[in-house]
């Protein structure tokens, strides 16, 4: 049943604490307002690509475009029947899910991807903002210990540099960026090299240098039974969003998407 007629029973059952319900109603919720934001008219434009590919004989092609437009008319029909006023707290139910324990969205929450549904730069006036900035960064953590490779990459990134919204809340600093830095070493290996503007190790004393490698050590095994990932995969994986419709697994099942 389309998520749209089940919407109200789907609000009781996450304003309960039903960490499934509140992850398959924020999906919803932010591909409505992230449809909003980006289709103002999407036939006009469509229909011009799809009449010249067909005269240029791409027919393929014009029938991709044509089923896409077809199933994202479907989806705005569809979030046209929620009910009113619902879409206001998309994220309100996106940080439900992630808090009840969805890997998957924990650190898609801790991140701050879901604001990225919200269009322009509004929601930094928000008080889910304010609220987002207060447990970003424990989020973070708490996504690592669960085991997600991803948060070791973005917390390696964020104790050395301020790009994006996430690393501009981490004070840098240089100790925890070298542990993190060999974290990420040990994760992923030699794959390391794919990432693109990854910082490099920091210049610490011989005595930290011991610390940060014992405790990145200790977090390899703790948090990942000592397992290496394809940092290409990861990467891959991360750059889903909850508003999309393909995932790498079904994010809304109990606790989410795990790797390994």
């Amino acid at each position: 049943m389309p998520t749209a007629d089940i919407a109200s029973s789907l609000a009781a059952l996450a304003d309960a604490g039903d960490g499934q319900a509140a992850c398959r109603l924020s999906a919803e919720l932010m591909r409505c307002r992230f449809l909003a934001q980006v289709q103002s008219d999407p036939d006009e434009s469509a229909a011009r690509n799809i009449a010249r590919l067909h005269a240029d004989g791409k027919h393929d092609q014009a029938r991709m475009i044509e089923a896409r437009m077809s199933k994202m008319r479907s989806q705005l029909e569809s979030c046209a029947r929620l009910p009113a006023g619902l879409d206001k707290r998309a994220l309100h139910y996106f940080r439900s899910a992630a808090l009840t324990g969805n890997a998957t969205l924990l650190f898609r929450y801790a991140s701050g991807s879901g604001f990225e549904s919200e269009g322009g730069y509004g929601y930094l006036t928000t008080p889910e903002f304010d609220q987002w900035r207060g447990e970003a960064e424990a989020a973070m953590q708490r996504a690592l210990s669960q085991g997600s490779p991803e948060a070791a990459l973005v917390l390696r990134a964020a104790h050395d540099g301020d790009i994006g919204l996430f690393a501009g809340l981490v004070a840098d600093d240089d100790r925890q960026a070298y542990a993190y830095a060999r974290l990420t070493e040990r994760l992923f290996g030699d794959t390391l090299v794919n990432v693109p503007g990854l910082p490099t190790r920091p210049s610490i004393s011989p005595a930290d240098a011991e610390q940060a490698e014992a405790l990145a050590a200790q977090w390899h095994q703790g948090y990942f039974d000592g397992q290496q990932f394809d940092v290409i995969s990861v990467m891959a994986e991360s750059m889903w969003q909850p508003w999309q419709d393909v995932s790498p697994a079904d994010p809304c099942q109990p606790g989410g998407v795990a790797h390994g």
